[in-house]
């Protein structure tokens, strides 16, 4: 054979190579495994999950050549269903396949920072079904025992970063060779993940019901007009249709641990036909003409998309090949877009509010349009929302200070507090606002915060609530005797105390002994022994939850040791409890008043409920957080309940009654507050035992519970320590010693819990 005719064998090897590029793309099976959960059986269903996987798989089987068989479609599966359906698609998975995995559904998180699926039957209360987002990732998503050639994970939650590294995607639409370079990139190995920096955000009607990364999937797939595209670029390129939807933030990586050679995962809009036979040699017939088809929109966009009213709006337009010609039509009103080739734009400024279609297309030379393209502007919303607010303290006595705090989704110009229908400019910048305003009431108020948009456009507002307490009063000692008033040395003896309004304790002064009594919030008791002959001087202090201290009161007890043994003194008689009496009076029956003593106390110590009512009652109860509890009566007029606190924070309540010809009453609301423990340094040692000037240091401590931190204070230098594990009960600090040491160095070790609070120290002292 001739070197001419080998140089054409070549070159003709070479075309027919090229040109069937994408059969060899797509030589391998196109598998999915689609998962929508709605209809959980422990948390409030979500109507879009089930609606995005049917779409999802709708649009791959419809457009882009995937075999109803080999789509596995799951819409509210429990776990074991949907590991099942994992098993399957990695046990069916050849060496030239590709796989695609969606979920759509809840997440959630532990405190190593895992991730986790909720499917339809995951506890809400615990972890308990839920699918750990690190072990998919070691059995199925990077696991050699996946060999697809490549594999697309597209999830609407979170991931867990170390599970992932950051890879620049090296292809770009605008490319003159993308769809070669993009079929070159798909025969290398690739395991990629495109997921949500939010957990499930629910859709509206601008989305079809979808949630917001469900629709930017199926809306860039959908919209797509290119026969071979990357998964990345159709998601994340600036110049495609998804470019500007709202949302959270869309994030891409590949799976670390796994073999991943940064290949890409390619969509192919159809089956890629064979090449056929080559037909019978025939004479060329000249073709008719072509009629123009006009110039196709790629992409059609506005910024902002949503404004206030007189605002600028720059609106952009990209065609597939150069146009000679591009019309927006906003509303009824039809304008010449500026441009040339394949960029166009136009900036317009409206006047009126509302939320207006757009509409743009482009010509040929011959002045053909080609298809419309469609688009949505929404004038006069105000482009900031606030999305968090909190006072401080959530709990206060009526007519001292709280401080309000809010943050926005982006940056504001102002915020707003609004109270009792005066508005309040609030102090801080970007997305962070706070003020500090002295509030009062008598239980609960609302307040209301709003921002402002770099337009003037201002937010809807955003409720939060205050509780109020009513602030304590200094109680005396109205009254304390002693039982019996002389008793032999070792022999019992019984005081008591009646405070002249509820009060938080009573403490007792015995000659050099001090002691607290049992009982309250009125009624104190104490019981004791005496050794010593002689006149002890009994002084009762009451204070209230403030520590606020009363007029005291004093007795005297006589020690006397030829006194003959006292007779056991009897514990005081229980009042006995009676039913409330029928009110002859004739008024209807009615709370008149409550109260809750104290209204501050620690986890597990008693509170008093008392109401005091009016007319024949049948039943009075207190609900509390929304559990009912009957109250027992003291009186016709009083009644009563004692209960512990299990679990702190503020506690609000209720108190209604029911007459006796069974018509209910008024409801009094009322609060208190449940302090949290403190939490205790119950073991800490350094290590090593010896600590040498500039050697390592290591500080270890131990508490009684879950602290919700630790600190160490290294002479003057104050750091957090570390928690050991997830109980949150072992942490560790490290650092160097200071050399030299100096004389009296000190280490202090404090806990804190929930509320900030520390407990006591534990201290060391080097180099004394």
């Amino acid at each position: 054979m001739r070197l001419r005719d080998v140089s054409r064998a070549a070159c003709a090897i070479v075309f027919l190579a090229l040109l069937f590029l994408p059969a060899l793309a797509g030589a391998g099976e196109r598998r999915a495994v689609i998962i929508g959960v709605g209809a959980y059986e422990f948390w409030p269903a979500l109507s879009g999950p089930p609606r995005e996987a049917q779409a999802l798989a709708r649009v791959l089987t419809e457009s882009y050549g995937y075999a109803k068989e080999n789509v596995d479609l799951l819409t509210d599966a429990p776990g074991a269903d949907i590991l099942a359906a994992l098993d399957r698609a990695v046990k069916a998975c050849g060496k030239d396949d590709s796989l695609l995995v969606f979920f759509s559904g809840r997440s959630g998180a532990d405190n190593t920072g895992d991730i986790y699926w909720i499917p339809r039957d995951g506890r809400s209360e615990s972890r308990e079904g839920w699918l750990s987002f690190s072990t998919l990732t070691r059995d199925y998503f990077a696991s050699p025992r996946l060999a697809a050639l490549s594999l697309l994970l597209l999830c609407d939650s979170p991931v867990k970063p170390e599970l992932t590294v950051q890879k620049p995607n090296p292809l770009s639409v605008n490319d003159l060779r993308y769809a070669e370079r993009v079929l070159d990139r798909s025969r290398r190995k690739s395991r990629e993940l495109i997921f949500s920096g939010a957990p499930y955000r629910a859709g509206d009607e601008s989305t079809d019901g979808m949630g917001s990364f469900a629709f930017r999937v199926v809306k860039a797939l959908s919209d797509n007009d290119m026969e071979t595209a990357d998964a990345e670029s159709l998601l994340f390129s600036p110049f495609l249709p998804t470019a500007g939807l709202a949302g959270p933030p869309l994030m891409r990586g590949r799976f670390k641990a796994s073999p991943d050679a940064e290949g890409q995962f390619v969509l192919l809009r159809s089956a890629v036909p064979q090449p056929a036979a080559p037909a019978p040699a025939v004479a060329a017939q000249p073709s008719p003409p072509e009629e123009p088809k006009g110039i196709r929109v790629v992409s059609a966009s506005v910024s902002p998309n949503k404004g206030p009213v007189g605002g600028v709006y720059r609106f952009s337009v990209e065609t597939r090949e150069p146009a000679a010609r591009v019309t927006i039509r906003i509303g009824t009103e039809k304008t010449a877009m500026s441009g040339s080739g394949r960029r166009w734009s136009l900036e317009k400024r409206i006047e009126r509010a509302g939320s207006f279609e757009f509409s743009v297309a482009a010509a040929d030379a011959s002045g053909v349009f080609g298809p419309v393209r469609e688009g949505l502007v929404t004038v006069g919303v105000c482009q900031v929302k606030v999305v968090r607010t909190s006072v401080s303290p959530a709990i206060g006595y009526s007519g001292s200070e709280f401080t309000v705090t809010a943050a926005t989704d982006r940056a504001a110009s102002a915020a707003f507090l609004w109270l009792d229908g005066e508005r309040i400019p609030m102090t801080g910048s970007g997305a962070a606002f706070h003020v500090s305003r002295a509030m009062s009431g008598e239980s609960l108020k609302t307040y209301k915060v709003t921002a402002v948009d770099r337009y003037g456009a201002e937010s809807a507002p955003l409720s939060g609530k205050v509780m109020f307490l009513k602030p304590p009063g200094v109680p005396d000692v109205a009254a304390l005797s002693v039982r019996p008033r002389s008793v032999a040395p070792g022999d019992a003896f019984i005081v008591e105390a009646r405070a002249s309004e509820p009060a938080a304790r009573i403490t007792l002064k015995m000659g050099d002994r001090t002691v607290l009594m049992d009982g309250g919030p009125v009624s104190f008791t104490y019981r004791g022994t005496w050794n010593e002959p002689g006149s002890v001087s009994i002084l009762a202090t009451a204070e209230n939850q403030s520590g606020v201290k009363g007029a005291p009161r004093r007795e005297t007890l006589a020690v006397v040791r030829a006194a003959p043994a006292a007779p056991p003194v009897p514990p005081p008689p229980a009042a006995p409890r009676q039913a409330a009496a029928p009110d002859t009076s004739g008024r209807p029956a009615a709370i008149e008043k409550v109260t809750a003593r104290p209204d501050t106390v620690g986890v597990d110590q008693p509170v008093l409920f008392t109401a005091k009512v009016s007319g024949a009652m049948s039943r009075v109860t207190v609900s509390i957080e929304g559990v009912d509890q009957p109250m027992h009566a003291e009186s016709a007029t009083l009644w009563t309940l004692t209960k512990r606190f299990q679990t702190f924070g503020p506690k609000t309540y209720t108190i209604s009654g029911l007459g006796k010809d069974g018509t209910p009453t008024n409801s009094v609301d009322g609060a208190i507050l449940v302090r949290a423990p403190v939490i205790k340094i119950v073991q800490s040692f350094l290590q090593p035992p010896t600590i040498r000037p500039g050697g390592d240091l290591t500080v270890i401590a131990t508490t009684d519970r879950e602290a919700a931190g630790v600190e160490v204070r290294l002479g003057d230098v104050v750091q957090a320590m570390e928690p050991m594990d997830s109980s949150r009960k072992k942490w560790r600090y490290s650092t160097t010693a200071p050399d030299p040491i100096p004389q009296g160095y000190k280490i202090v070790v404090k806990a804190r819990n929930e509320e900030g609070r520390s407990g006591p120290a534990m201290i060391w002292t080097l180099n004394e």
